[in-house]
């Protein structure tokens, strides 16, 4: 009958055979010091991180039937993103009294975000119908 419903399977997410795993390369150096009865201490941070293969789920055209509830577009290898930056703090802490206690402290970050490559690959805007 041309009214009942069928029931029927379909993949969810489009595999990437050519996926591969992202690969993360850290650095951190870092230097801590109490200074003055440790009343007084600094800390300083220079740190890098280059994470290459970044995979992303980009939007991709409903046409291809991933603009459905529960369809997902595949994941992509879609560059290379470098972090690095400086951190710093500093504190003071000390006990002027058996009921006093006086802490206070500062941080300051400096932090700079690059997309190095992205593998000359084009992602479509929007990525749906219309």
């Amino acid at each position: 009958d041309e009214n009942d419903l069928l029931n029927g399977v379909g993949a969810g997410t489009i595999g990437n055979p050519n996926l591969k795993w992202e690969e993360q390369e850290t650095a951190n150096i870092g230097l801590d010091a109490r200074l003055f009865n440790n009343t007084v201490s600094i800390t300083a941070d220079v740190f890098r991180k280059q994470t290459k293969n970044l995979l992303i789920q980009p939007q991709a055209p409903g046409i291809i039937g991933v603009g459905a509830p529960g369809a997902a577009s595949p994941f992509i290898n879609a560059g290379t993103v470098q972090n690095q930056g400086v951190e710093f703090m500093i504190a003071y802490d000390d006990n002027f009294s058996d009921d006093f206690r006086f802490n206070v402290s500062f941080n300051a970050t400096y932090l700079e975000n690059e997309v190095t490559s992205l593998n000359g690959r084009d992602v479509p805007p929007g990525g749906e119908f219309g």
